[in-house]
């Protein structure tokens, strides 16, 4: 049971800026990093308000769009590779920010993780198969206005919040080529280290998965 409130909407406007660079030290590894900021003006974003009936056994809630918001926001990153022989690495960084604005932008903007890191690592033997493994961390968002589903259980027996959390995600694959590079078999971990995964505070949370893939040209 949803209210919606939906007013025109004005043009929006975004001015972007970035500034990248990039070097290698030779036989050793690979620099790379940016920086860049956003201005957004007249922007239209939904407020919303959403809570679980007494008995829990409906959600209801009021979705209103809010137009004429404003903000400015930051974004950083920073990443390392290298490659010797089979083995090749990279470990990164990735900062995405608000740095001011109106309350309803600042609160839409806190449910992205602002903190993105983690590595990876690839072993290739041969042209015809690889394993590659990544770990990658996100930092705790938090969605206003989620607030009526905090301690709720879900029907899946997991506790609802008005938050996503901070999770470190473990994922490997493994990929062969057969018959002249014609087939190719592909099996993918997901979350491997069984964590919350979880991206809407009543969403799914996702456990570990398993992907099988095969690829035929003819």
């Amino acid at each position: 049971e949803v209210a919606q409130s939906f007013p025109s909407p004005a043009s929006s406007s975004e001015f972007f800026g970035r500034l990248s660079a990039a070097t290698q030290v030779p036989s050793l590894v690979d620099l790379e990093a940016f920086v860049g900021g956003r201005i957004h003006r007249n922007l239209s974003i939904e407020q919303v308000a959403f809570s679980f009936a007494p008995d829990a056994s409906y959600l209801s809630g009021t979705v209103e769009t809010v137009p004429n918001t404003r903000g400015e926001s930051v974004e950083a990153a920073l990443a390392i590779g290298t490659h010797r022989g089979i083995f090749s690495a990279r470990l990164f960084y990735h900062l995405l920010a608000d740095i001011g604005g109106t309350e309803v932008f600042r609160r839409a903007w806190s449910r992205v993780p602002a903190h993105r890191a983690g590595a990876t690592a690839t072993v290739r033997p041969d042209s015809n198969f690889s394993i590659r493994a990544s770990l990658t961390t996100l930092s705790r968002t938090t969605w206003t206005g989620y607030e009526g589903v905090d301690g709720h259980i879900s029907p899946l027996g997991y506790t609802y919040t008005n938050t996503t959390p901070a999770r470190a995600l473990l994922d490997v694959s493994v990929s062969k080529h057969l018959w002249q590079r014609r087939i190719r078999f592909s099996l993918q971990f997901r979350n491997l280290l069984n964590a919350e995964e979880r991206y809407h505070p009543i969403g799914a949370a996702l456990d570990f998965r398993l992907f099988a893939r095969v690829e035929a040209r003819l």
